[in-house]
């Protein structure tokens, strides 16, 4: 089972327009399989904690994990949230890729932090802006949680090559740093990303 890592912190054909943005269609049009998941997991988030990042399943044979582990954040406020996905299809031509726009889901559309995807674009260049994005279920499978649990916030996506490697990493983390979207003292690649 695939996992995505959520930092609370492709066809170009299945995009349409949305403003001056890309609105991707959803993936998953039927809310059954969201609303079992967020039923079987209706339990009250911890108090008393802080949380700053959650790793998912990104199967929706696995939703109700999905929906324990947002569960777990939605006692926080956050207003940007970067979606780290694998690129299963080795769609992206660099070791990372995002995307601006916006996503519908069966709950309402989750829009992309266009000034974060921008800041991001410019200061690493291992990472290229793709619609990859319209297939990848490693991040469809997990937004309608994003727009139930976080309506207002936005989003970072960002499709992982296997290969790639940790000098990609550690340029994708400073370029978060040099904007000021990781705002942790202690965060580092090695904390959030072990890497042989």
């Amino acid at each position: 089972m695939g996992l995505v890592t959520l930092l609370l912190a492709v066809e170009l054909s299945a995009a349409v327009a949305f403003g001056t943005q890309s609105l991707f269609a959803a993936m998953y049009d039927d809310p059954s399989a969201f609303e079992r998941a967020l039923a079987k997991e209706s339990l009250s988030p911890p108090t008393g904690h802080r949380v700053t990042g959650i790793t998912v399943p990104h199967q929706l044979v696995a939703a109700d994990l999905i929906a324990r582990g947002f569960r777990c954040a939605s006692g926080g406020t956050y207003e940007r949230i970067i979606l780290l996905s694998p690129d299963h299809f080795r769609r992206s031509r660099l070791p990372f890729a995002t995307s601006r726009g916006a996503f519908e889901t069966v709950f309402g559309d989750v829009a992309c932090d266009e000034a974060a995807v921008d800041s991001l674009l410019a200061g690493c260049p291992q990472i290229a802006e793709s619609a990859l994005f319209a297939k990848e279920h490693g991040v469809h499978a997990v937004l309608p949680f994003v727009a139930r649990f976080f309506p207002k916030a936005k989003i970072v996506p960002v499709a992982l090559r296997i290969d790639s490697k940790r000098e990609d990493w550690l340029m994708l983390v400073d370029a978060f740093d040099a904007t000021g979207r990781l705002q942790h003292a202690n965060c580092t690649v090695d904390r959030l990303f072990p890497l042989p």
